[in-house]
């Protein structure tokens, strides 16, 4: 999977952010916030991700699906619907809601811009199994804040094992911090298939 980083040299990451901070509390500007917080990110180390060029640079399949997923990292399946506009993917869910989603990020769902060339799929036929977490990448807080982004295997019944996982957390917009990545081993592939049927 291409992940499509941020980078910003730790010394630099971090002079910005105070720099940033101190305007952040002389006033309300969101703009300055959202750079506070990516610059705070980047100067603890961690790598930020910018999603919508991630999916892009997936592309689409055969039958135009996307290559790549995003669900919350607690569901069991993801669905992907999608319009001339606009991507959602759903957590557990059998159909999209009759309001169309418009918050980039809930408990249920991921929104993202269309995929170019994906018109005319089918949405919402297939569904994907979530990778499920290893225990050494869970947050100590639990798992209910953070999303995995992966590599999809669209299926309409029979459930097949993802690869190429990554924990993510939404940071805000467009920008996600990438929290770890793995493999599942052959075991956990075959469990998560059993489990899932």
């Amino acid at each position: 999977m291409n992940l499509h980083t941020i980078e910003v040299p730790r010394e630099e990451a971090v002079r910005r952010f105070r720099e940033y901070r101190d305007t952040v509390r002389r006033g309300r500007d969101e703009v300055d916030r959202a750079l506070a917080a990516g610059y705070e990110a980047l100067s603890k180390g961690w790598t930020l991700l910018r999603l919508q060029d991630t999916l892009a640079a997936g592309g689409i399949d055969e039958l135009r699906r996307p290559r790549l997923a995003i669900c919350r990292a607690t569901a069991a399946w993801c669905r992907w619907f999608g319009d001339s506009g606009t991507s959602v993917y759903a957590a557990d869910l059998e159909r999209i809601p009759a309001r169309w989603p418009t918050r980039m990020v809930s408990d249920r769902y991921v929104v993202t811009q269309a995929l170019e060339n994906a018109a005319g799929a089918q949405t919402g036929r297939w569904r994907a199994l979530v990778p499920l977490v290893p225990p050494a990448a869970r947050p100590a807080d639990g798992l209910e804040r953070y999303h995995v982004l992966w590599e999809a295997e669209w299926v309409e019944r029979q459930p097949v094992a993802p690869g190429d996982p990554a924990l993510v957390r939404h940071l805000g917009g467009d920008l996600w911090i990438l929290l770890a990545t793995w493999d599942l081993t052959e075991l956990e592939r075959a469990v998560l298939e059993g489990a899932r049927r």
